[in-house]
């Protein structure tokens, strides 16, 4: 069953642009088709069955992907002939990125099945794990540790699962995983799916950072999604390394900016 969106709505939700406003950018500069016709109108109300292209786009698989460039980016991680491990892999939006970047092999593993986009999937350097939880994963079936680490995952604290993580990363190895507070948080904090408390952001983190430094993945890099989580959660990208570093965060300075961020542009709601 179809149903009429905004067609720059459209164009967020389906992956196809890193925000409401870019999309809108899009639209009015005339890069977006829907079923072969030009539209130039963001408003414009379309079938969400609709044939939509974008010209000269990345056409992401998965909005995951504008979340691990923004860490690849600004913590100028080289993922180049790398083995990486892809926990929580979903529609293949972190792997797809990571591709790009040159991986020599990217292992999938979802407790979900036929989610990852065929593309990926049928990617040579691509093994798709489905309905594999990662605590039930075993090295060898993993074919042995990573260089890089990513992880994705949701209704489980990915904090509690820093011990496990850090047994598929090779000594010295590195690890991008996304901090989703309305996971974390503790009971009676979590209001509709959303955590709107600085307080409790700075809390999260802090603790985060203790449990990954206490399991062996010393995080050295910081820093929030540039795009919400599907229910308007703000989240956080931590970069750790499988070897002994200390690195201070300002955490209370972090959150500031992160929701400072969203407060500015009110269109970037997931």
């Amino acid at each position: 069953m179809s149903s009429r969106r905004r067609l720059d709505e459209l164009l967020f939700d389906l992956g196809l642009s890193e925000s409401r406003t870019k999309a809108a950018t899009l639209i009015r500069n005339g890069k977006v088709t829907i079923d072969g016709m030009i539209v130039v109108k963001p408003s414009r109300k379309v079938d969400s069955n609709s044939r939509i292209v974008v010209a000269d786009s990345v056409m992401p698989v998965g909005r995951g992907y504008f979340k691990l460039r923004k860490a690849i980016d600004i913590f100028e991680i080289n993922v180049e002939g790398k083995r990486v491990i892809d926990v929580g892999a979903s529609t293949g939006g972190f792997a797809q990125l990571l591709l790009e970047k040159g991986a020599e092999r990217v292992l999938c593993v979802d407790v979900g099945r036929d989610q990852i986009n065929h593309r990926i999937k049928n990617d040579d350097r691509v093994v798709s794990l489905e309905s594999t939880d990662i605590r039930d994963l075993t090295l060898e079936r993993a074919g042995g540790k990573a260089d890089l680490l990513t992880a994705d995952l949701s209704f489980i604290s990915t904090a509690s699962l820093a011990g496990l993580l850090r047994s598929f990363v090779e000594d010295g190895g590195e690890a991008v995983v996304l901090v989703k507070p309305q996971f974390e948080a503790g009971p009676g904090v979590v209001k509709k799916g959303l955590v709107n408390s600085k307080n409790v952001h700075i809390g999260i983190l802090e603790g985060f950072v203790k449990v990954f430094r206490t399991s062996d993945l010393s995080p050295v890099g910081l820093t929030f999604s540039p795009i919400r989580g599907k229910k308007g959660n703000i989240e956080y990208l931590l970069y750790s390394v499988a070897e002994e570093r200390s690195i201070e965060f300002d955490f209370e300075r972090l959150v500031e900016e992160a929701f400072g961020f969203f407060d500015r542009d009110k269109e970037l709601l997931g």
